[in-house]
């Protein structure tokens, strides 16, 4: 959008009768810069609570609800502890963790500072502290989900991918899915899109905008939908997203951000948040040490 290799879309949308209201606003605004619009979100997916309900029954604790705080997850995450399985599988990874740091009042261009090292805390505590997560490397899996698939962690935070995965290949677990837990500051989520845009070298942008048009227009969106492993991005079809797993999922987006803060060197800042978060995580370094060094290496990729 701001080397203007793509075609702004706000005149073809005008004579299409295509309004920016037709879609959730965090999600349409994603792909907007100075005023136009340059994509129309395809569809998104958000982060979360999928817990195991065999799980949470056998320990004696009350399923998680969309009110949940982070006080309710510490209480969850040490009470579901047990023999193989761990409460929670926390990774170090980025895409795991922004949301949260979020939800502390942080942001990564200040991620040092105490909203900053909160988060972190919380986050990292639950396998440095509280030895209620491990890593899903260190459970034998190969990302978070597994875990979850496999019986050794109760809860983890993913995507619409993670239930569509369970309906298909482990249909014998008893999951639900809620909202993220508000943080100290605020309720907060990451919200996974892409957009269909259009070359600013075109030769054919009427062409290129009926397809566009038809891939983001309630016919195909309600396919998505059905599909199951993302959502749409038009606001109406959220009345027909009846299943309580997808609508929590879909309820995230109207307080989440975009997974592309830090633009073209987001991938960058997201290693070295991963480094950052396995450091503390591991023992090798506190989460001051930690953040300090993250706060130097990633400022010039914020720029």
């Amino acid at each position: 959008m701001k080397t203007g290799k793509l075609l702004a879309l706000d005149d073809l949308m005008a004579k299409s009768g295509v309004k920016k209201d037709d879609f959730v606003p965090t999600l349409i605004n994603a792909f907007a810069y100075q005023g136009k619009q340059y994509g129309i979100p395809k569809d998104f997916n958000t982060l979360g609570l999928v817990y195991n309900k065999d799980l949470f029954k056998a320990a004696g604790v009350a399923e998680p609800t969309n009110d949940w705080t982070w006080t309710d997850l510490q209480a969850a995450a040490k009470k579901l502890t047990s023999g193989s399985v761990v409460g929670l599988s926390l990774p170090a990874d980025a895409a795991r963790f922004v949301p949260f740091l979020w939800q502390a009042g942080g942001d990564l261009a200040n991620i040092n500072n105490a909203a900053g090292q909160a988060a972190v805390d919380f986050y990292t505590g639950f396998e440095s502290k509280d030895k209620v997560s491990k890593l899903p490397s260190e459970l034998g899996m190969g990302w978070a989900g597994e875990a979850f698939e496999k019986g050794r962690a109760a809860m983890v935070f993913e995507g619409g991918w993670l239930p569509a995965d369970l309906n298909n290949n482990f249909k014998s677990v008893n999951y639900g899915v809620v909202q993220m837990p508000k943080g100290t500051a605020a309720k907060s989520n990451l919200i996974f899109t892409v957009s269909y845009s259009i070359s600013a070298k075109t030769k054919n942008p009427n062409a290129a905008w009926a397809l566009t048009n038809y891939l983001t227009g309630s016919e195909n969106q309600a396919k998505v939908l059905k599909a199951g492993f993302a959502l749409p991005t038009r606001q109406a079809l959220a009345s027909q997203i009846t299943n309580p797993n997808s609508k929590a999922i879909f309820d995230g987006a109207p307080y989440g951000k975009p997974f592309n803060y830090a633009s073209a060197n987001t991938g960058k800042v997201n290693d070295e948040i991963n480094k950052a978060l396995e450091s503390v995580m591991l023992g090798k370094s506190n989460v001051k040490d930690a953040l300090d060094k993250l706060a130097t290496t990633i400022k010039p990729l914020l720029q």
